[in-house]
């Protein structure tokens, strides 16, 4: 825990009778020791208020403690009392309420000098599930659709937290437990839970509400949970890369790395790397996965200006079609975009992008709308 040197509360009184006072490692540090003395007047007791004030500013103070340390011949009176008393009472008066203020009159050792210890507990702090890596366009976070800000880079984001994608707005979120996930536009991910269980194995859980999400997972230890939700439908995650995206009538799943398993209440289905998955809502749960198309092999541009070259990739004869992905960074976020081609090539005159270094990839796309692993990556420059 760092430490907080707070000199405003003194300042407010017009002098610093304490010095500095620091709260650090749940102990009140002043410069100059606290008086042995009650009842406290003068400079001791503006000091003592101000160690309440302190104690007040420092967000997340839950009860603090008065121990007034006297030797043995002094505790026999009521003297080591009455002086954590008169303490209690100045920081109470100093905004900490009196309630969470409690006492103690400890012994102090054979050769140890009277002492006033103040300590302190704090609540702990909510640790992030999260962090906004990279987003372009509009992105927000909040606990529901109505009460959303505005994020950026470096964002840390916490359970219970619904983050949200505007048309043409995408994010990399980087979770707590080392995976990524990519939110595209147009979506809405409530990110629900992340802990680790009794056998010390992580659970991470997330609803996608609308929307698509690229995720690449890390690989979890005996009993680890990585789970996204679109309505009935689970995919539980093994270390893997992979596409879920929720549609008007059903959900699709996409698997390019490792294993996801769907689930809809008992049944589930294993959906390996190369292969996808489409369900549509209301009907059961297919008996099993089909392939993906291939990767595509991109002929040009590699590199250099495209000027007024097209687009071109190697075909496939079973792909009904093929998207291209479009950003300028290789992450796909700044920029991004998607087209759609029939055939192996894009003219450059569908483009109409700003000027400047674009990155590109391909992916097929078979009859039933699943799209396969992407190309490579290349990039091209575009325009002035």
């Amino acid at each position: 825990m760092g430490s907080l040197s707070l000199s405003l509360a003194l300042a407010l009184l017009g002098a610093a009778p304490c010095g500095d006072i620091v709260l650090e490692d749940g102990i009140v540090r002043t410069v100059r020791a606290l008086p042995l003395t009650a009842p406290l007047a003068g400079e001791d007791l503006v000091c003592a208020r101000a160690v309440g004030q302190a104690l007040k500013a420092r967000r997340g103070v839950r009860t603090v403690t008065v121990a007034a340390r006297l030797p043995v011949a002094a505790r026999v009176g009521p003297e080591g009392q009455r002086l954590a008393e008169a303490y209690a009472q100045a920081i109470a008066s100093g905004g900490v309420p009196k309630a969470r203020i409690s006492t103690l009159v400890p012994a102090a050792g054979p050769r140890e000098a009277g002492a006033v210890v103040i300590s302190f507990t704090e609540r702990r702090a909510k640790r992030p599930v999260a962090r906004v890596s990279v987003l372009d366009g509009q992105v927000t976070a909040g606990p529901d659709e109505a009460q959303q800000r505005p994020l950026r880079p470096g964002d840390d984001l916490h359970a219970s937290t619904l983050v949200v994608t505007g048309q043409g707005g995408s994010t990399w979120l980087d979770l707590a437990d080392g995976s990524r996930v990519k939110l595209l536009g147009g979506s809405a991910l409530m990110l629900k839970e992340m802990y680790l269980n009794a056998r010390l194995a992580r659970v991470v859980r997330m609803d996608l509400l609308r929307g698509d999400v690229e995720a690449d997972v890390i690989p979890g230890t005996p009993g680890a949970t990585f789970e996204i939700t679109t309505g009935a439908l689970a995919a539980g995650v093994r270390g893997t890369s992979f596409r879920l995206q929720t549609l008007a009538g059903g959900t699709k799943l996409e698997t390019t790395e490792g294993l996801v398993e769907l689930r809809e209440g008992a049944a589930s289905v294993p959906v390996k790397a190369g292969f996808g998955l489409k369900v549509s809502k209301g009907q059961p749960l297919p008996k099993a996965a089909m392939p993906l198309p291939p990767a595509p092999k991109v002929e040009g541009p590699l590199r250099g200006p495209l000027g007024d070259a097209a687009l071109t990739w190697a075909g496939f004869d079973e792909a009904q079609g093929y998207r291209v992905d479009l950003a300028q960074d290789a992450e796909f976020v700044i920029g991004a975009r998607s087209l759609t081609a029939t055939t192996a090539r894009l003219e450059s005159s569908a483009l109409k992008l700003d000027a400047g270094k674009w990155f590109w990839r391909v992916s097929a796309v078979n009859a039933d709308g699943l799209s396969g692993p992407t190309s490579k990556v290349y990039a091209f420059d575009w325009g002035g």
